[in-house]
């Protein structure tokens, strides 16, 4: 039941650690390594599905998935590729990488500051409320804006909520304040907190009958900005099948001891039966253009969705952060202790768990780096914990398996962390540093 649960790693990278050719680049631990050439391969695959099936699109970075500037450096010269920003200073980074107008999206809700600059910046504005779009009127500037969709009225989607975009029962508000301004509506927008694929269909599907109704009353659509949520595979699928039925197994015949203080992951015991389901994100996932077959697979007025939006010749948007820099990231940092309590072995790394991690836990182990090339067929079976003072700096809420026994020195690898894992909960708590990024710009050939 205890299992190790390997992470899918470039093979070039891999062998970047294997042959110890980091330790050049490695002065402090944790830190956090960067492969920028892989973002055109991931960049690749999405530009393919949407030149196979001969629709307009442009994808957009999400940059808040990673603060790098060099990563928007580089996605610059991708080519056809913009940036969607969500706050003041990220779109103070993206005019400063010369992304301009039309290549910039602007989402999330603005303070005032943030407003005037994405007016002033030309760029395309996703608004949010319908007070946000009466402050766009008033500025009377000639505006290109999208409209987020916020709640709609979607049958077994009712428990679906959403804090964000204008609801359905005020578009008829929204379109009207538009109509008598000077504002420029080129679409509609949606980005769900969800993996789930069925519902982003639902969404495309409401959003391309909203469009046409429109165009029918002569209101001309150019585009519908799918949104983000776009997922790599950091597992195979059978470790991630693997993964949760183990858990399952373990909370179920009540083996806590390999669960920190019985966490139980979104499992609930009652009367012996395991209710609810985990609350991973899907660390395996189909392949890129299967999750957007799945969402453009319907049919609206007895035709293919994608045969209504090519002829009605209305443009793609999509984001991408966690996609784009599938492989990029990786984080290592050193050993500090290895030990054993009462109850459990442990590990103590060099790094806070906040440096690699959020909300979401990690369901994959990490790599052991050995130091040395001494022979050593003792697995380590136990908890990691991070370098704080805090009883809940922990890495993995199970403990976790290595194939060989770690000592101080060695090097644990947390593979694939380049989207939101090492960056969206870093904190220099206790005066500790936010780890060092590495970018290493050539192809590891």
């Amino acid at each position: 039941m205890i299992s190790r649960y390997c992470p899918i790693i470039n093979k070039k990278v891999f062998d970047f650690f294997l042959s110890k050719q980091f330790t050049k680049f490695f002065k402090s631990s944790p830190t956090h390594f960067l492969f920028l050439d892989l973002i055109n391969d991931n960049f690749k695959k999405i530009n393919q599905f949407f030149a196979e099936n001969k629709i307009d699109y442009q994808i957009f970075y999400s940059q808040k998935a990673n603060r790098s500037q060099q990563i928007l450096r580089k996605i610059k010269n991708l080519g056809k590729i913009g940036v969607e920003c969500s706050s003041q200073e990220e779109l103070r980074m993206a005019l400063n990488e010369n992304f301009l107008g039309d290549e910039i999206i602007c989402q999330g809700p603005k303070n005032e500051k943030y407003l005037k600059e994405s007016i002033k910046a030309g760029s395309i504005i996703a608004v949010n409320s319908i007070n946000e779009l009466k402050k766009l009127i008033q500025s009377k500037k000639r505006l290109k804006i999208f409209i987020r969709l916020g709640q709609l009225k979607i049958s077994g989607y009712e428990d679906q909520l959403t804090r964000f975009g204008i609801d359905e029962k005020d578009l008829n508000e929204a379109i009207n304040l538009i109509k008598k301004s000077q504002i420029h509506l080129i679409g509609f927008s949606f980005h769900l907190d969800t993996t789930n694929d069925d519902l982003k269909r639902e969404y495309l599907k409401k959003a391309l009958n909203i469009a046409i109704t429109l165009i029918k009353n002569g209101v001309f659509l150019e585009a519908i900005n799918i949104g983000g949520g776009w997922r790599p595979q950091y597992v195979s699928k059978e470790t991630w099948i693997k993964f949760n039925q183990n858990i399952a197994e373990l909370i179920l015949e009540k083996q806590f001891k390999y669960l920190w203080k019985d966490y139980s992951f979104g499992y609930r015991l009652k009367n012996n039966r395991l209710i609810g389901e985990g609350n991973f994100f899907p660390y395996f996932s189909e392949e890129i253009d299967n999750q957007l077959k799945k969402i453009f697979d319907f049919e609206i007025f007895k035709d293919n969705a994608m045969h209504i939006i090519r002829d009605l010749n209305i443009k793609i948007f999509l984001e991408s952060g966690r996609y784009l820099l599938n492989q990029v990231g990786h984080t290592l940092a050193s050993v500090i202790e290895v030990g054993q309590k009462l109850n459990f072995n442990y590990l103590i790394a060099d790094l806070k768990a906040t440096d690699i991690s959020s909300q979401i836990d990690i369901i994959y182990d990490p790599i052991l780096i050995k130091k040395d090339k001494m022979i050593n067929k003792e697995k380590f079976i136990g908890f990691i914990f991070g370098n704080t003072c805090l009883e809940d700096d922990l890495i993995f809420k199970r403990q976790i398996v290595l194939n060989k026994k770690p000592k101080e020195g060695d090097y644990l690898l947390f593979v694939n962390t380049g989207a939101y894992k090492m960056g969206i909960s870093e904190t220099p708590f206790i005066s500790l540093k936010i780890p060092e990024r590495i970018f290493i710009e050539d192809d590891l050939s």
